[in-house]
């Protein structure tokens, strides 16, 4: 896998790790 494709993919947990951190915060307030 060359760097390109790593850095896609971190980029993409990264951000559904952002949504996710976000809905929880919609959902306690």
């Amino acid at each position: 896998m060359d760097g390109a494709s790593l850095h896609e993919e971190t980029f993409k947990k990264e951000k559904w790790f952002v949504i996710f951190f976000k809905l929880q915060n919609w959902l306690c307030s």
